[in-house]
């Protein structure tokens, strides 16, 4: 047996001569921003897969240090509801999102919705396409006649590189966003929790999800 005596990369970095600081939100201390949201899901939206709900809007600059989410009785018969937890693009016009990312970009806003795959190349699927969302907080199942209040699911995801060192990088860093030189490159504006219902409630009932993300610039 050997005993070790480990020092993290961030703690290396400050015991680096001449002095060094870290970036906020980066190993250094940063302020922390919070948003709170909820919605009110539908009986009716829980019997179709593919009813999404957005909730939670933050800058696409943001490095994400928690993510909770509350699920109200939204199954009464059954643990069918299975949610899918997606980062995706703002679907604002005014809020500094590139209109090609946003569901107003001339398409209809269940098509367009631009969600970052799990890619990392800056390489975006739709609702209707769904093709490798990136998933990046798993998913959660309700069910049974129960709520699932207080849902930690920072690392709920398995999206290669976001534990845990992904948590570190800006999130447009973290998908792999790239300028038109190829270089990387914030393309702005916001970003939305969207969760995805990839499973239907066996018994449907209506209920309110709620979110709340922790964040530093």
């Amino acid at each position: 047996m050997t005993i070790e005596n480990l020092t993290s990369g961030f703690n290396t970095t400050l015991d680096t001569q001449p002095i060094q600081t870290l970036s906020s939100g980066e190993g250094g201390p940063g302020r922390l921003f919070q948003v709170d949201d909820y919605i009110a899901a539908t009986a009716s939206g829980m019997t179709q897969t593919g009813s999404t709900y957005r909730l939670c809007r933050f800058p696409t600059a943001a490095k994400i240090k928690s993510v909770k989410i509350d699920l109200g009785v939204l199954d009464t018969g059954g643990a069918g509801a299975v949610f899918d937890i997606n980062v995706a693009f703002s679907d604002s016009l005014f809020d500094g999102t590139g209109q090609a990312y946003t569901a107003n970009n001339g398409l209809t806003a269940t098509t367009s919705t631009c969600i970052p795959t799990t890619a990392k190349t800056g390489a975006v699927t739709s609702i209707t396409s769904y093709s490798s969302p990136n998933k990046l907080f798993g998913t959660l199942t309700v069910g049974n006649n129960a709520a699932k209040l207080n849902n930690e699911v920072l690392f709920n995801g398995s999206l290669a590189g976001w534990w845990p060192s992904g948590r570190n990088l800006p999130l447009w860093e973290f998908f792999g966003f790239t300028n038109t030189q190829g270089y990387p490159a914030d393309p702005g504006g916001f970003f939305d929790l969207l969760l995805y219902l990839s499973t239907q409630a066996t018994t449907p009932a209506a209920a309110y999800i709620a979110a709340s993300v922790v964040y530093v610039i």
